[in-house]
């Protein structure tokens, strides 16, 4: 009673790329597409790129294919369709991670989160949020509505008043990176905290506890963080890292660099099997 209906024409030499491939986590759609195989029900290319497949569950990775997608899209519109299209491809192929998988559950999370936030903004004047405001008020919250360095509070009128805030007027409350961004690549709400704009220039391109050494406070800062509820795992051992080595660096800057050249690899198929070229002429 076995049946070959979906697979049973899929040769050895592919099966031995797509299977590798799966074991490692990708779904079999994604091994197809990674691997330039086009499907025998591919639709007629059109002049726009259609809807990124929803079987990609990475949020990072579906994100910049949905933002790469519009762009391409906004440039045809405007200019008409291209000659050609140049991607930097990244060959290699890259490796799954459990971060991914945690990411995908925690959408969910997130999304309840979310629509909360919105509604409370609106109702104190943010009449169209953005994601970054969505982002500075969760932080807000979920440090007791303190500076996440000085433990300041940060009142409510201080809060909403720096929403409102003219975009040529000096900032008083800054997102900070815990571990700096230009040593991590970690963009993470995970490795985010809201300060004071002074506390967020004092620590500079350093981890808390470099900061904190220097100037003192370290142990109410620890304490702190091990007594809050709200923060993840992760965060805490954001907030409390000791080191941050030059090893960890390279591996977290390792694991956003799969993430692109799975996005390369994935666009370049997805451009050439959807999109319609203007034809040159030929002299």
């Amino acid at each position: 009673n076995v049946s070959f209906q979906k697979f049973g024409h899929l040769s050895m030499k592919a099966l031995n790329k797509i299977v590798p491939m799966m074991q490692m986590g990708r779904s079999y759609t994604e091994a197809v597409e990674l691997l330039g195989y086009t499907s025998p029900k591919q639709e007629v290319k059109k002049m726009l790129l259609p809807v990124v497949p929803k079987e990609i569950n990475n949020p990072v990775v579906k994100r910049a294919l949905s933002q790469t997608r519009k762009i391409i899209n906004a440039i045809i519109k405007k200019y008409g369709s291209p000659i050609s299209i140049h991607i930097e491809l990244a060959r290699e192929l890259s490796k799954t991670h459990d971060e991914r998988r945690k990411l995908t559950n925690e959408q969910g999370k997130n999304h309840g989160r979310n629509t909360g936030a919105v509604t409370v903004l609106i109702e104190n004047g943010i009449l169209n949020p953005s994601g970054f405001d969505i982002v500075r008020y969760k932080l807000w919250k979920e440090q007791n509505e303190t500076c996440a360095y000085s433990l300041k509070q940060i009142p409510p009128t201080v809060f909403f008043a720096e929403l409102r805030r003219e975009r040529n007027s000096a900032p008083i409350l800054d997102v900070d990176h815990i571990i700096p961004y230009s040593q991590s690549f970690e963009d993470s709400y995970n490795n985010k905290v809201l300060v004071f704009s002074d506390e967020n220039r004092k620590k500079g391109n350093r981890i808390p506890y470099d900061y904190f050494t220097e100037r003192g406070g370290w142990n109410l800062f620890k304490q702190n963080v091990e007594m809050n509820k709200e923060f993840s795992g992760k965060k805490k051992s954001f907030l409390l890292k000791k080191e941050f080595s030059a090893r960890e660096s390279d591996l977290i800057k390792e694991r956003h660099l799969n993430d692109t050249r799975y996005i390369t690899s994935f666009m370049k198929n997805f451009i050439e099997n959807n999109l319609l070229f203007k034809q040159t002429e030929v002299p």
